[in-house]
């Protein structure tokens, strides 16, 4: 306790007292008490899931409605209590979704756009990674934190994102990246921008597989390659368990192959299956209410019913080894333009670690400063 208060006495009798209302909540979300007043939630435990716990319960103590654009904004003790103390609108009145996630230096900057959960929190080491050269935004859903109505579609979506992103910045070029099923996020936001005759600048893509509404012939050789491909890893995980845990992991495979079934041969009337399945006897099939909190099904409805367009522009694909030949084959489907491959990642799950996102920043870096480079020969 004597840690977070340190250095708090400045804020006044009103502002300690919220200070310690809210450390109070840090606490208990967080399990421990080693953190100050100008640390951020997110440097010291902090995630996606107790910052939408955090907001209920600032809502429930405070009364006041916190946008997670603002903690994002804010998300300091210090800051949050003044905010508490001095609520302002103003951030969130002038743009929902998009978020400052590092803003050093002045050059054009990135925008990453959320992936299959909404949340841009992901990217967080991903955007201090790009500093200090390169300011980085993020752009998270509507309705993740249960306060708006959610989106029908991608391309809905991408309308609002493109909106808020050409608000921001009126003149190009405009750099977009998505990660995993935000690789498609991203690419709808290209189109949006495309169709408005916005500049776009380069667009992004990180191990963004065949989870779109792709034409099937090429959406079951994509996910055939992929599953042949990851089959042996597999096995040898499985062989590295014990018997104790070999029924979960089936039952966890199973799961998986029912998805990848139902990724080919869905319709768009049908939920997926599954563990974030909705349907059933006890949750009969419904549209989706307009605010509730967030179901996993949401965002797999929305991204895997989305056709993505043919455009033409160029397309960088941050890929793992194993995947880079699949990928510059679907990529090369959609870009009118040139798909460049660059393989550079083990795994998927690559992108939670530090260090192997420090090393996508930098490749990302580099090709950020060629297209600048190339932009200035030509101007």
């Amino acid at each position: 306790m004597l840690n977070a208060m340190h250095g708090a006495g400045s804020q006044g009798r009103g502002g300690l007292w919220v200070i310690k209302k809210l450390f109070g909540l840090w606490q208990e979300l967080l399990g421990h008490s080693d953190f100050g007043v100008n640390e951020s939630l997110f440097d010291i435990g902090g995630d996606s899931i107790n910052s939408l716990a955090l907001i209920h319960l600032v809502e429930l103590r405070f009364n006041l409605r916190l946008m997670l654009s603002t903690l994002f904004a804010m998300p300091s003790l210090r800051q949050l209590s003044r905010w508490i103390e001095h609520p302002s609108d103003e951030q969130t009145e002038n743009f929902r979704s998009l978020v400052c996630l590092q803003s050093l230096s002045d050059s054009h900057p990135l925008y990453v756009i959320h992936g299959g959960d909404g949340s841009i929190y992901v990217h967080l080491q991903f955007a201090r990674s790009m500093g200090p050269n390169r300011p980085v935004y993020g752009l998270q859903a509507i309705g993740i934190d249960g306060g708006d109505s959610l989106q029908a579609s991608v391309e809905q979506m991408a309308a609002h994102y493109a909106s808020e992103i050409l608000r921001f910045q009126p003149k190009g070029p405009y750099h977009l990246l998505g990660y995993s099923a935000g690789g498609w996020y991203a690419w709808a936001v290209a189109a949006e921008l495309k169709k408005r005759g916005a500049d776009l600048g380069v667009v992004t893509v990180i191990d963004t597989g065949a989870t779109a509404d792709l034409h099937r012939r090429l959406r079951i050789r994509h996910l055939l390659s992929r599953q042949l491909i990851l089959l042996p890893s597999r096995v040898r995980r499985m062989q590295a368990l014990g018997r104790q845990q070999w029924a979960s992991q089936l039952e966890q495979r199973w799961i998986n192959l029912r998805f990848i079934l139902w990724t080919i041969f869905r319709n768009r009337s049908c939920s997926s299956p599954g563990q974030t399945d909705i349907s059933g006897p006890e949750h009969p099939a419904q549209p989706l209410p307009h605010t509730q909190p967030l179901r996993g099904d949401y965002f797999i409805r929305l991204h895997t019913h989305y056709r993505p367009p043919r455009l033409p522009i160029n397309v960088h694909i941050i890929s793992t080894f194993q995947q880079s030949n699949a990928n510059q084959k679907l990529w090369n489907f959609y870009t009118k333009g040139n798909a460049v491959v660059h393989p550079c990642m083990q795994e998927h799950e690559d992108f939670y670690d530090g260090t192997k996102v420090n090393n996508m920043a930098i490749l990302l870096k580099e090709i950020l400063n060629s297209n600048s480079s190339s932009l200035s020969r030509h101007s």
